[in-house]
């Protein structure tokens, strides 16, 4: 009998330690994830706010204004007579590139 009983105790360590160590597994893995998910999120962030740049600067070039000031926006012409331009704006390391028109092309 005083033998069944330790085999039982046994079995029972051993099961609470598989226990632990698949919780532990699973925790680790969730934080990997949700480590990757916030650097993923910052990536589209920086993204993000780099093609707002972009595209407000691109819209006031179409529109004959003056460019807003914003921090890392290039312009650069593509061809001869300036129709089309490049407006490349970097956010946080992360940059965008838009190509567009400059004017209308009506003459205007």
């Amino acid at each position: 009998m005083n033998r069944k009983r330790r085999r039982e105790r046994g079995f029972f360590l051993a099961d609470v330690l598989m226990g632990i160590l698949m919780v532990g597994m699973l925790a680790s893995v969730l934080a990997v994830s949700l480590t990757r998910f916030h650097a993923a999120r910052e990536r589209l962030a920086s993204d993000r706010t780099a093609a707002d740049a972009a595209h407000r600067t691109l819209i006031a070039v179409r529109m004959k204004q003056i460019a807003p000031e914003i921090a890392d926006v290039s312009i650069v012409t593509k061809d001869h007579d300036a129709n089309w331009i490049s407006v490349t704006a970097t956010c946080r390391g992360r940059s965008v590139t838009l190509l567009g028109m400059a004017s209308d092309g009506g003459g205007s």
